[in-house]
């Protein structure tokens, strides 16, 4: 793989007691090169649902 490609990982978690507005959560890891441990790269909460991820290959 390239110098500037890094495979990205991402979890979606919905909480149980969260309700319909406020339970999900997007965690975003990296993967690098020569490294297989998942580096955190971002987190986003209060997402409300999550009912469906998609995503699209470069």
């Amino acid at each position: 793989m390239g110098d500037n490609f890094y495979l990205q990982l991402l979890i979606c978690v919905n909480s149980e007691t969260g309700g319909d507005t406020g339970c999900g959560e997007l965690h975003v890891y990296t993967i690098q090169d020569g490294n297989a441990a998942p580096v955190k790269f971002g987190s986003f909460t209060g997402l409300g649902r999550i009912v469906g991820v998609a995503f699209k290959e470069k």
